[in-house]
């Protein structure tokens, strides 16, 4: 299995600690970046704008996880 067939970059964004990561086709991940995470959300989306285009590509799909509800919010325009 060729793992890099179909890269996805992934963000786990959580309560206190959040990564990005790089996702492979085989499953494995790259942990790329570790950060605390802000408190205020245009703090937090601007600091994820600022890792992401450490990484310039093309990635078919961003995943992110986020602990809780939250409501529809643009972050990459």
């Amino acid at each position: 299995m060729n793992k890099d067939f179909s890269k996805s970059l992934v963000v786990d964004l959580g309560v206190t600690h959040s990564l990005v990561g790089l996702s492979y086709f085989d499953g494995t991940v790259e942990i790329l970046e570790e950060f605390e995470t802000p408190e205020n959300s245009d703090v937090c989306f601007k600091t994820l704008n600022e890792i992401i285009s450490k990484f310039p590509g093309v990635f078919p799909l961003i995943v992110m996880g986020v602990p809780g509800s939250i409501e529809q919010y643009t972050v990459f325009c």
